[in-house]
C-alpha cells in the first residue's frame, strides 16, 4: 500500500471508528460534554521556579542552573553532586538551547544524584523539558519514576502534580532506554492552591499503551509512527483525573513489577485513584502464565490496600487477526481468570477492538497499525503497534468501558 493511500485508508477508518463509538450511549466521541467536564475549574497554580539547565545562563523569566551549580541551604536549589552532571548544547531555542546531562553511577531510579529544591510543604505542579541532541530518560523525583522514556532533541515536555513534605523536591533523570544518555533543558515548579494532587488514573503497560515522543529526524513524518493509546486517554475522561502513564516498551507484567515502576505507583497512588493495568503481549516471551497470574495478583492486592481501585485490560490483538476467529491471544484467558476470582472489572478490549476491526474488514484494520518504517509507509505495516489514529481508537473504547471516570 502506498503511503498516499494508507493516509486515506487510516482517514477512512478513523471516521468509521468515530461513527461507531458515536452510537454508543455511552459514547466519548458524542455530541455533548459532560456537564461536569464544563464546570471544572482547576486549582489556580502559582509559579515558585523556572529552572533553565546548561551552561550558557538563563533565559528570560528562568533562573539559570548549571552544571556547577552545587546545592547550598542559602540559595535554596542545586545539584547535589557536580561532578554526576556537565553541560551540553540541546536542540531548541531560548531555555531549551542547552541541558544538563546526568552521568550514570549504576545506582538507577536510587541515585543520590538529584537536584534539589527547597520548597514549603504542599502540592506542586512539576513540568520537565528533555534536553540533548537525541536522548531518551525516565525522570523520578523523591526516589520514585513519574515520567518513562522522554524524548530529547525535540524537547519533549511532561507535567504531574505530586505532594512535598519534607521541605526539599529531589529530581533525578536516568536512562529511558538501556545505554541513552539523558538531560534536562528545563525544570519548571508550581505550587497548587489545594490540600491534595488531583485524583490519578495510573497506567501499567507496554508500547501499545505508552506515550511517544517525537524524534529530530522524524518530526515531519510523525503521523506515521506509534503512539500509545495510554496518552490519549486524558482527551476521553473527566479532566479533573490526571493520567499518570508509567507505561513503557517490552515491558512485561512481573518486570513493571519488579522494575521499579509499580513500586513509584503505590508510592503515590491515592483512595479513589484507578490503577489501570493492561499488560501480557510479551509475558510469553519473558515470563510464563503462572507468574503473570501471581504477579496480577499482587498488583490488584497492593492496589486495593492503598484504597484504589483496579481495572484489568485484557489487549487487543495483531492487524492480521481479522476473520480468523480468534477466541484469545496473549494471556488473555487467565486475565479473565484473575478479574473473575478478585472480583476486578475488565476491559475485554480484545473482543472490543476485535468487534471493531471485524467492522472496518482486514484492509482497514491493516492500514490503521503502525508503519515498520515511521519515514517511509510503503515498506510495510508493523502488525503488533498502533499507528495515533488507532491509538486515540481504542483510547475511546477505554474510556468508555470506565464510565466512572467520565462523570
Amino acid at each position: 500500500m502506498k503511503a498516499k493511500n494508507r493516509t486515506a485508508a487510516i482517514v477512512a477508518s478513523s471516521l468509521a471508528a468515530s461513527s461507531l463509538i458515536a452510537s454508543c450511549a455511552s459514547s466519548p466521541s458524542g455530541t455533548e460534554t459532560p456537564q461536569s467536564w464544563l464546570s471544572y475549574e482547576a486549582p489556580s497554580r502559582t509559579t515558585v521556579y523556572k529552572f533553565d539547565f546548561g551552561g550558557a545562563g538563563a533565559a528570560d523569566g528562568f533562573t539559570a542552573a548549571g552544571a556547577d551549580d552545587a546545592y547550598s541551604k542559602e540559595k535554596g536549589f542545586g545539584f547535589r553532586n557536580t561532578a554526576g552532571v556537565r553541560n551540553v548544547e540541546s536542540a531548541g531555542e531560548a531555555e531549551k538551547a542547552d541541558a544538563v546531562e546526568w552521568i550514570d553511577d549504576g545506582k538507577g531510579m536510587k541515585s543520590e544524584n538529584t537536584f534539589a529544591v527547597d520548597l514549603d510543604s504542599g502540592i506542586y505542579e512539576i513540568t520537565v523539558t528533555a534536553g540533548g541532541p537525541m536522548f531518551r530518560e525516565s525522570v523520578a523525583a523523591e526516589g520514585f519514576f513519574h515520567v518513562m522514556d522522554l524524548t530529547g532533541g525535540v524537547n519533549g515536555t511532561e507535567t504531574w502534580q505530586m505532594p512535598v513534605t519534607d521541605g526539599q523536591l529531589d529530581i533525578l533523570v536516568t536512562a529511558g532506554k538501556k545505554d541513552t544518555r539523558y538531560a534536562l533543558s528545563s525544570l519548571e515548579i508550581a505550587k497548587v492552591e489545594t490540600e491534595k494532587s488531583a485524583p490519578a488514573v495510573w497506567l501499567c503497560g507496554d508500547s501499545t499503551v505508552c506515550a511517544y515522543y517525537k524524534l529530530p529526524d522524524d518530526a515531519e513524518t510523525f503521523q506515521y509512527g506509534r503512539n500509545g493509546w495510554g496518552q490519549h486517554l486524558g482527551k476521553y475522561i473527566n479532566p479533573k483525573w490526571q493520567v499518570r502513564n508509567l507505561a513503557t516498551g517490552g515491558q512485561f507484567a512481573r518486570g513493571f513489577y519488579t522494575s521499579g515502576q509499580h513500586e513509584s505507583v503505590m508510592a503515590y497512588i491515592k483512595p479513589g485513584d484507578y490503577y489501570i493495568i493492561a499488560i501480557g503481549i510479551n509475558d510469553k516471551t519473558y515470563s510464563n502464565e503462572s507468574e503473570y497470574y501471581e504477579t496480577l495478583c499482587a498488583m490488584i492486592d497492593e492496589t486495593r490496600a492503598k484504597g484504589a481501585v483496579p481495572v484489568l485490560v485484557y489487549q487487543q490483538g495483531r492487524a492480521q487477526d481479522v476473520g480468523k476467529n480468534l477466541e484469545s491471544r496473549w494471556f488473555g484467558p487467565k486475565m479473565q481468570e484473575v478479574a473473575a476470582e478478585k472480583g476486578v472489572k475488565l476491559v475485554n478490549l480484545f473482543k472490543i477492538a476485535g468487534d471493531y476491526y471485524e467492522s472496518i474488514g482486514a484492509d482497514g484494520t491493516m492500514a490503521l497499525y503502525a508503519p515498520k518504517d515511521v519515514k517511509d509507509a510503503s515498506k510495510g505495516t508493523d502488525t503488533m503497534h498502533l499507528s495515533p489514529a488507532l491509538a486515540d481508537t481504542l483510547a475511546q473504547f477505554v474510556a468508555r468501558e470506565i464510565p466512572e471516570l467520565r462523570e
